[in-house]
């Protein structure tokens, strides 16, 4: 109608707070019908040479993310694992259902590559030379990771590559965002753990990157049944 028509002009001619507000209520109200949207957010985090843009369209992809995009309880579903011997059965004959289900299923599988396209281009700003910007590149893979499953590892490993970032800031910062990883899902611990000690025993590794490595794992909190953990962290 006359709204979307209005906001979609916003997108091509606005400002740049505009645009991004017009993409974000765009990408709210009909997400299968935005994901055009979604992958120009993209293209802003990975442009080189404007940081504001792309620190913006950074804050707005991680707010519809986690507040719309992504499942809660579950990873997305690539477009090959779906039950296609059981679509016509579930559809119970009907094409309209049987096509709106797999338009469905073809939108989740475009999305699972772009929030993965999201996570290498956030790997790409945790590398900035500005400690502001890599902060913000830190905390956002922190978010993600502590509110839903998707891309869990890639977003663990970048976290965790940060306790050797070469400002004492930042490394201490990651050390803390750790901890408060492990209070949210402490069935993590050994996963994270497992991550810390490949950072700690790479070849030519910084000593200041073990020393915040340790730090972390001093501070990780056992209970009774983890002596396996415990044993591991003194091997460590």
């Amino acid at each position: 109608g006359a709204n979307s028509a209005w906001m979609k002009a916003f997108v091509s001619t606005g400002t740049l707070v505009d645009r991004m507000a017009a993409m974000t209520v765009l990408i709210q109200d009909t997400p299968v019908h935005s994901l055009e949207h979604v992958e120009s957010l993209i293209s802003f985090v990975k442009k080189k040479g404007s940081r504001r843009q792309g620190l913006m369209a950074l804050d707005t992809l991680r707010e519809l993310l986690i507040s719309d995009l992504l499942p809660e309880n579950r990873k997305l579903r690539s477009f090959s694992q779906r039950p296609y011997d059981q679509l016509e059965e579930r559809a119970s004959g009907n094409r309209d259902v049987r096509d709106r289900r797999l338009l469905l299923w073809y939108f989740e599988h475009q999305l699972k590559n772009m929030v993965a396209e999201f996570v290498i281009a956030l790997d790409g700003v945790a590398h900035d030379t500005v400690l502001a910007t890599k902060t913000r590149a830190l905390t956002t893979a922190h978010e993600l990771l502590l509110n839903r499953p998707e891309q869990e590892r890639a977003l663990l490993i970048q976290v965790v590559n940060k306790l050797g970032d070469p400002e004492f800031k930042v490394a201490s910062k990651t050390s803390y965002l750790l901890e408060t990883l492990l209070h949210k899902h402490p069935n993590m611990k050994g996963i994270v753990c497992l991550e810390v000690e490949r950072l700690m025993f790479r070849p030519n590794i910084n000593p200041k990157a073990q020393y915040y490595s340790a730090c972390f794992l001093n501070q990780v909190i056992l209970s009774h049944e983890e002596s396996d953990l415990a044993s591991k962290l003194i091997s460590i």
